[in-house]
């Protein structure tokens, strides 16, 4: 009966860098929500003021597009905020990335596709319940569209969630190197 070798019995190693990429990609969440809805504000304003149409939203309340379009731009509103409510954003977005991609390379998942996927559900879940939340306080109540309200919020919210997860999921590959390390063996003997 022949024993094997220490070296080839042993557990593949640990994989490093992964809590670090997930606190990084939990702050980098935050400031890339944060500009994208800082420039899609702009982008809403600008346009507000070429049509002379008053308010973000560029239509008025009463339309069916002005309500999507007041629900988009709650949306923006929430995403620009993100930034000065950091304390609550990045612990959330921490611990959505570490349960999600942060658990990845442990099962020996190598491929990005999976982490990007992943990213962006979370960004846009995350992102969505925001501005979920800024729609209904800026809604009010009486509107005969609220429901469009609440779909243009989800809309762009997801929209701004997918993107910011998709470069965070990016980032994590790119400080995790999941492939490299998973695909490395010790074969150290001392």
């Amino acid at each position: 009966m022949s024993e094997t070798a220490a070296y080839a019995a042993s557990e593949p190693g640990k994989i490093k860098r992964v809590w670090l990429a997930v606190f990084l990609c939990g702050v980098a969440s935050c400031v890339i929500v944060t500009v994208i809805g800082a420039a899609i504000l702009f982008v809403f304003s600008f346009l507000s003021n070429l049509t002379n149409l008053s308010g973000p939203g560029l239509m008025v309340a009463d339309s069916a597009l002005g309500a999507v379009m007041n629900g988009m731009a709650a949306a923006a509103l929430a995403a620009t905020f993100n930034g000065f409510v950091f304390y609550i954003t990045i612990p959330a977005a921490t611990i959505a990335l570490a349960a999600s991609i942060g658990r990845f390379p442990k099962r020996r998942i190598s491929a990005p596709a999976p982490y990007l996927r992943w990213g962006a559900i979370w960004g846009s879940i995350l992102v969505s319940v925001g501005a979920v939340l800024a729609a209904l306080a800026v809604l009010g109540s009486g509107s005969e569209f609220q429901i469009l309200v609440f779909v243009g919020a989800i809309l762009l919210g997801s929209g701004i969630g997918a993107a910011a997860g998709v470069t965070c999921a990016g980032l994590f590959l790119l400080i995790v190197k999941p492939a490299r390390q998973i695909q490395t063996v010790d074969a150290s003997v001392f």
